[in-house]
């Protein structure tokens, strides 16, 4: 790794502990007087998400000439900020009137509770679950109002069985619209959450002036973790939505463990929240880390990966570190079996590809046949 990638990590990270941001470490201060390379700090900001963090970080130490070095990251926080609140405002006034319910995830909702400003945490889409049984009348009345379908083939889209379908509304931003919280099969198999539950449980919270549903704080914090570990764990954003959300909900320690059983994530959840008290150094409790994984082997890899691929110098792309984090599965043995499998991918990309998705016109019957199977729960019984 070189010098300069070594001192952009050590700028992000001084950004994102503790309260680096707005109090500067002296570590941040002598990596910006050192004459280090940080062309990328702006590029590495944006991938990691936290670009807000860094503008704060680099105006408490070196006043708004330092904080240039980031300044156009930070105005794309803020702005999507902005028209992240605008598109939560007009699903709302969609699918409230139509009687649909619906939960924001992430996103807005992260803003508001698991960080300290509303210009920190960067983010783009915004995600709304709906009960599968809704899902068909949420997707049409989101069309209905100018909103289009960003599927290129639906006869794909259903043999993927795609937990989601992305709504491209018409000023442009785009609603991840979901009936289950894993977009695959596969995960979905791994990971049995039931929806409806969800629902039951929703806590509701502040955000941009109105009263938004969202995740308990039980299911909010695994379904962070678990993001966190499908995702490649890469992000920094990812580690510091976990220590906030935490901090924010402190969500009771014997319902964590006994829902992430259920949910088959103790093993996800104990290795993300040993990342966040690692990469950030933040105060994670051991003991609930214990409860949710007692043996100590998985754990000590992913430790072992982040000393051979630091998660504050990832950039796009593949990574040991992502390789690891996106095979964690609920136990050792089925994470161990989920790595060969895709390190064999890996180094055989061709082996088993079909070509994928192609560009088709919309095809109706197609389209028809992915809504009936949401609707029937075909696609979570053993697709």
């Amino acid at each position: 790794m070189s010098a300069a990638r070594r001192a952009t990590a050590r700028v992000l990270l001084a950004s994102v502990r503790g309260d680096g941001w707005r109090r500067p470490p002296p570590a941040l201060n002598a990596d910006l007087g050192a004459g280090h390379d940080l062309s990328d700090l702006c590029g590495a900001a944006v991938f990691h998400g936290v670009a807000g963090y860094v503008h704060h970080a680099l105006w408490a130490a070196g006043g708004p000439e330092i904080a240039r070095l980031v300044e156009p990251a930070y105005h794309g926080v803020v702005a999507g900020h902005l028209r992240g609140l605008a598109t939560l405002q007009r699903v709302a006034a969609v699918l409230e009137p139509a009687g649909i319910p619906w939960l924001v995830v992430k996103g807005p909702v992260l803003v508001a509770t698991a960080h300290a400003r509303d210009d920190l945490r960067g983010y783009g889409d915004l995600d709304v679950l709906v009960p599968p049984y809704a899902f068909p009348d949420a997707l049409v009345a989101l069309e209905a109002a100018g909103g289009q379908a960003h599927v290129h083939s639906w006869g794909f889209h259903h043999r993927q069985a795609a937990g989601e379908v992305p709504v491209t509304l018409p000023d442009g931003a785009t609603v991840d619209l979901h009936w289950d919280l894993c977009n695959t099969p596969e995960l979905r198999r791994a990971f049995p959450i039931d929806t409806r539950s969800l629902f039951e449980r929703a806590a509701t919270v502040a955000v941009g002036g109105r009263d938004v549903r969202t995740l308990d704080p039980v299911d909010g914090l695994l379904h962070l973790a678990l993001h966190t570990c499908t995702s490649g764990g890469n992000r920094l954003v990812w580690l510091k939505d976990v220590e906030g959300w935490l901090a924010s909900w402190d969500p009771e320690d014997a319902e964590i463990v006994r829902r992430a059983h259920r949910w088959r994530v103790s093993l996800p959840v104990a290795v993300v929240l040993t990342k966040v008290g690692a990469v950030l150094e933040a105060d994670v409790d051991p003991g609930l880390i214990r409860r949710l994984a007692p043996q100590v082997g998985w754990r000590a890899v992913t430790r072992s990966v982040w000393r051979v691929s630091p998660p504050a110098a990832a950039r796009p792309g593949p990574s040991l570190d992502r390789l690891v984090m996106r095979s964690v599965r609920a136990d050792q043995r089925a994470s161990a079996a989920v790595l060969a499998h895709k390190a064999r991918r890996l180094l055989t990309p061709s082996a088993g590809r079909t070509g994928g998705r192609r560009t088709h016109p919309a095809d109706g019957h197609q389209r028809g046949a992915y809504l009936a199977a949401v609707v029937s729960g075909a696609f979570t019984s053993g697709t």
